[in-house]
């Protein structure tokens, strides 16, 4: 299962993309909101949050970023503010092979 990658002692850096009606705790911890309420982000912004929080029973940094309409939501095991740009790297190599293998 993919959460025994993401535990805070894993050595392997994990960047995964999540639904933006993903529950997470507010800034309080008082309420679980869907993540896409979390990130009120403008076109163009990227926001991450440095204390962790716990989504699907982990405790995992969040990051997001908005292009267009579109939000994206990544958690991580690692600093997040690097998060984003490690995914879409991740993102388009597997584009790449994609390509490659026809």
């Amino acid at each position: 299962m993919w959460g025994t990658l993401i535990l805070p002692d894993c050595p392997i850096e994990v960047a995964i993309r999540i639904p933006r009606n993903t529950l997470a705790p507010n800034k309080h911890r008082n309420r679980e909101l869907p993540v896409y309420r979390i990130f009120p982000l403008t076109v163009g912004e990227t926001m991450a949050i440095q204390k962790p929080r716990s989504v699907w029973g982990q405790m995992v940094y969040l990051a997001a970023s908005r292009k267009g309409a579109e939000l994206m939501v990544v958690i991580c095991n690692a600093d997040p503010s690097s998060a984003i740009a490690d995914y879409l790297q991740r993102w388009q190599n597997e584009t790449m092979f994609q390509v490659l293998k026809g």
